[in-house]
């Protein structure tokens, strides 16, 4: 529940966002899949399709979560993720053939809510606060992925199983402690927390995509190109303003 008469928002600023990470995250699992499935133009296109609709919904219902938290503690939470980083991402996905797996979900920013702070003293927002809230991203992609194996095995389809090859990059993608993402909010936060969660993510992905290992290794080369590339990209400040704090 949100806080009493104060329901969820989001900016079109926030959904142009969301929107162009489901469409480039799409196009990188369409690479992936492409490589080892026979598409032809009208598969092709729907199975596109599917997955722009799968990751919108995975990441909407993720940071909806985390606005109603942040709601709840007094806090708007605004979701951003980096043009200019995914763009990148994907070319290096491209370069791969879909083998790179290089998801960057984004991250969010917290301020105070002028109507919630209302009777209330609060000097601050913490660091547990944009921690926790970071951390609900990757859990709540998780219970989703869960969600959608449980029907898959069920109804023994294997397009409800799509949803969670969807899922599981993303949540482990998540949690790396880099900047324009969700894992360097966790990071400050608690590293123990951090590294457990994702320790018992990746061990439920590995065990539910043994016959799978091409989307494992791809998670894993993903996220060494994601590290690469952040670092890439901030050498430039580091010369240019020094190593003074």
């Amino acid at each position: 529940m949100t806080a009493p008469g104060i329901p969820i928002t989001y900016t079109k600023k926030e959904l142009s966002s969301l929107f162009f990470a489901a469409v480039s995250f799409a196009a990188i699992l369409f690479l992936n899949r492409w490589r080892t499935t026979d598409f032809s133009a009208t598969t092709g296109a729907l199975y596109f399709l599917f997955a722009a609709i799968g990751f919108f919904v995975l990441i909407f219902g993720a940071i909806s979560l985390q606005k109603i938290r942040g709601l709840r503690l007094g806090l708007i939470v605004t979701y951003e993720n980096n043009f200019l980083l995914i763009i990148i991402c994907f070319a290096l996905s491209f370069l791969t053939l879909g083998y790179a797996l290089v998801l960057v979900p984004g991250w969010i920013t917290l301020s105070l809510h002028p109507r919630l702070r209302l009777g209330h003293f609060r000097p601050d927002i913490h660091d547990r606060d944009i921690g926790f809230i970071s951390l609900l991203f990757p859990i709540a992609i998780f219970f989703e992925a869960l969600f959608f194996l449980a029907l898959g095995a069920i109804f023994h389809s294997d397009f409800l199983k799509e949803f969670a090859r969807f899922a599981f990059p993303l949540a482990l993608l998540s949690f790396l402690p880099l900047p324009h993402n969700f894992g360097a909010g966790m990071f400050k936060w608690s590293r123990i927390i951090q590294t457990t969660a994702m320790l018992v993510i990746l061990f439920v992905f590995i065990g539910a995509f043994m016959k799978d290992p091409t989307l494992i290794l791809g998670t894993v080369l993903g996220a060494a190109l994601f590290f690469v590339v952040t670092i890439v990209e901030y050498i430039p400040r580091i010369f240019a303003h020094g190593f003074k704090r």
